[in-house]
């Protein structure tokens, strides 16, 4: 009987022995595929890391350094604008990010809107615009120049004679005759808000009666309709190349930022 009772005893153990083998290898084979999907997801991160790098060394090697001086440059000026219209870092961070979804929408140089934005921020007080309204400017101009295909040299000149006539009390007439070539679509929908007829905008001007509040309030008025205006026109390749100009510019910041 001993003999029998040990002998069942030996074959228990010798089960559970297997059995405790079996789940041994059940948690190595797990342990295995585990190890097999994490290497695989790490190969892929470093396959997708290395594409990154292959696309940054690509994108550094097509430009050159006087490019990229000039990229670095335009971001400057235009944060420094925006610098100067803020009153803290936390706005002008805030500004600075609306104004660059202006100028993509806008296909806009990022430096000619800041410089809009800054000139329209002098004149704030005056026409009594709040920080939303000069922005909403800023973009319905852009639109109204988008909409009539101005190219960003006429366009530049066009932003530049806006600002200078929103400073002064009364528009001048040197400045609205040069906003009749950058922008006459924009000049045609205040025409419409002010309620005179075609034509009659020019001899408001030159009589005096356009002061830089009315001109102000009704390109504000014309939001609604110059993006309509904007979205039915065909985007030029000077305009995508602009976006693409503007991407960078903000990369380069973002980079020079970076480094310090």
């Amino acid at each position: 009987m001993a003999n029998a009772a040990s002998t069942i005893e030996i074959e228990l153990e010798i089960r559970q022995a297997i059995s405790r083998l079996d789940r041994l290898q059940r948690e190595l084979t797990e342990s295995s595929q585990s190890f097999n999907k994490v290497s695989q997801a790490t190969r892929k991160f470093e396959g997708a890391i290395n594409k990154a790098k292959a696309g940054l060394v690509a994108f550094f090697a097509a430009i050159s350094i006087q490019k990229l001086a000039q990229l670095s440059d335009s971001m400057t000026q235009f944060e420094n604008r925006v610098k100067l219209a803020t009153n803290s870092l936390v706005q002008q961070v805030a500004v600075q990010q609306q104004l660059f979804l202006v100028a993509q929408k806008t296909a806009l140089p990022l430096q000619d809107v800041g410089q809009l934005y800054s000139r329209l921020r002098i004149a704030a007080e005056q026409l009594g615009a709040s920080q939303r309204d000069l922005i909403n400017l800023t973009e319905t101009v852009g639109l109204a120049l988008k909409a009539s295909g101005t190219s960003a040299a006429s366009a530049q000149g066009a932003l530049l004679q806006l600002g200078q006539a929103l400073n002064s009390p009364r528009v001048q007439a040197e400045e609205f005759n040069s906003l009749i070539d950058g922008m006459p679509n924009l000049l045609r929908e205040v025409e419409k808000q002010l309620g005179l007829t075609a034509g009659g905008l020019k001899k408001f001007v030159t009589d005096g009666q356009l002061s830089n509040k009315k001109f102000f309030d009704a390109i504000l008025a014309s939001q609604k309709a110059l993006p309509e205006q904007a979205n039915s026109s065909a985007s030029t390749i000077e305009q995508a190349n602009q976006r693409v100009a503007n991407s960078f510019t903000s990369l380069i910041g973002n980079i020079d930022d970076k480094l310090g």
